[in-house]
């Protein structure tokens, strides 16, 4: 190697690199409403993306694990996917909420991340994450439906925010799990990781994933489980959750056809596989899907 070569950096961390190269940010929802205490007020929500939270004025807050994270002027909250929560506030607020999924990030690496709690971020008006969220509000006060632009801006948020997070719990180190750091076995599941993203309207086998990555079924369910922190059946089965919660959540489906469009047999299956899942029935999910 010529010696000016080898006096050059490494790119980046190579588990960041993998982080990024498998994780990315899919916005669902941004929203600007005027937060009521008689109706901001929600019991047990839990959803399988997460939520970003920006509060102008006092008076809310969000209860989860037997903690208060108040939602005051100057800070953002971060609530992970999967994390069942209450909120409230006594006074009327203006609140921006962004729903998003971080795909790539499994129920099972959240766990083994710690990312089981809010996470209460700095978001001062003189700070980026604040500015950008101030900018976010303001164009979501017109009532348009995001653009291109908005939803870039609403990234950088989400991206700022989840930076504190990370830093906070110690960089890189605190996301050395499963789904990121098996770069090699992620890559290996790659093609039945897309198929069942790609595919929600049936359940896909075993042998039908193992053949897709070219594997035979029994090594291909431990490089599954390696890459992933779950068995092919259970991711399958809280992918199409998932689904059938942004659905009920972000249109107005009937819930059988959201049953039918996501492979459950019927309406009962459906309802009982989901709030197994997420712990709430379909039709109380739909009810608080504004939160």
């Amino acid at each position: 190697m010529r010696p000016e070569l080898a006096a050059l950096p490494e790119r980046v961390d190579p588990v960041a690199e993998a982080i990024h190269e498998h994780l990315h940010v899919r916005v669902l929802c941004m929203k600007v409403i005027r937060a009521e205490p008689a109706r901001w007020r929600y019991r047990g929500v839990v959803s399988p993306f997460w939520r970003l939270y920006h509060h102008r004025d006092p008076g809310g807050e969000v209860r989860a694990g037997g903690r208060v994270y108040p939602l005051v002027p100057g800070r953002g909250l971060l609530v992970p996917a999967w994390v069942r929560f209450d909120c409230l506030t006594r006074a009327p607020v203006e609140h921006l909420f962004i729903h998003f999924d971080l795909v790539g990030l499994t129920r099972a690496a959240l766990a083994v991340a710690k990312l089981d709690s809010p996470q209460d971020v700095a978001a001062g008006d003189g700070s980026p994450l604040g500015a950008t969220l101030n900018g976010l509000s303001e164009a979501c006060r017109s009532g348009r439906p995001p653009d291109a632009a908005g939803l870039m801006l609403a990234k950088a948020a989400i991206n700022l925010a989840l930076s504190q997070v990370f830093a906070k719990a110690g960089g890189t180190s605190a996301l050395e799990i499963a789904p990121c750091a098996a770069a090699g076995p992620r890559r290996a599941v790659g093609p039945a990781l897309r198929l069942l993203d790609r595919d929600h309207a049936r359940r896909i086998p075993n042998p039908e994933l193992a053949a897709a990555c070219g594997y035979a079924e029994h090594h291909f369910i431990r490089l599954f489980r390696t890459a992933t922190g779950q068995t092919p059946a259970r991711h399958q089965l809280e992918r199409r959750v998932a689904t059938a919660a942004e659905l009920l959540a972000f249109g107005n489906r009937p819930i059988d056809e959201v049953a039918q469009r996501c492979g459950f047999d019927n309406r009962f299956h459906f309802s009982r596989a989901f709030k197994g899942v997420l712990g709430i029935p379909p039709a109380a999910y739909r009810a608080a899907r504004h939160v």
